[in-house]
């Protein structure tokens, strides 16, 4: 199977675009982050990720699937999976119908916890490809419990001080996470 990277990931072979930034005629969008989509003519995506992004594909023909549902065409099929990131994110299993192989390949994952969204699913596959913001191994970071507990003592001693406090986080993922987790908080 070829894999091609040209502004997001094309199987020639299925004629099959995977996050594309360039307007595609199809093209398949793991979830709702503007760098993993552009407004396709006939976008596939979960329903989850359309609801987020409908306001960006005025004039396209959505095709939403659901997790685990299969989608048939003459040269594949394919199905997505919960990838954890964030809510509708969505990887995506093509298997080859001439050789039987499969491609696993997901936009940005999450391995931890995610309150907003479906964990993320262990799919067999033949080959992986995992596009990711901060894959490389030079990005460490610290606890998220830890972190968690010094941003609710930042509110807690500004609130105190009569001070409103203004939390900035990407607008889709985690100011969700952020706000369920101020909520189970009591801030």
């Amino acid at each position: 199977v070829n894999i091609i990277f040209d502004r997001g990931i094309h199987l020639p072979d299925f004629n099959l675009w995977l996050d594309s930034r360039k307007k595609r005629s199809y093209g398949y969008i793991s979830h709702a982050h503007q760098d993993h989509f552009a407004p396709h003519l006939n976008p596939l995506m979960t329903p989850a990720t359309f609801n987020l992004v409908r306001d960006h594909l005025p004039h396209s023909n959505p095709h939403l699937l659901d997790f685990g549902e299969p989608l048939e065409t003459s040269s594949y099929s394919l199905s997505l999976h919960p990838a954890g990131h964030c809510l509708g994110s969505a990887q995506v299993l093509v298997k080859s119908k001439l050789t039987g192989q499969s491609i696993l390949y997901t936009g940005d994952i999450k391995t931890r916890y995610n309150p907003t969204c479906q964990p993320i699913e262990a799919v067999p596959c033949d080959i992986l490809v995992i596009e990711s913001t901060f894959g490389s191994p030079m990005f460490r970071f610290p606890d998220q419990k830890d972190v968690l507990q010094q941003l609710f003592q930042t509110i807690q001693r500004w609130l105190s001080l009569d001070i409103t406090p203004v939390v900035l986080a990407y607008k889709t993922g985690k100011a969700q996470e952020i706000l369920h987790n101020l909520q189970d908080n009591n801030l």
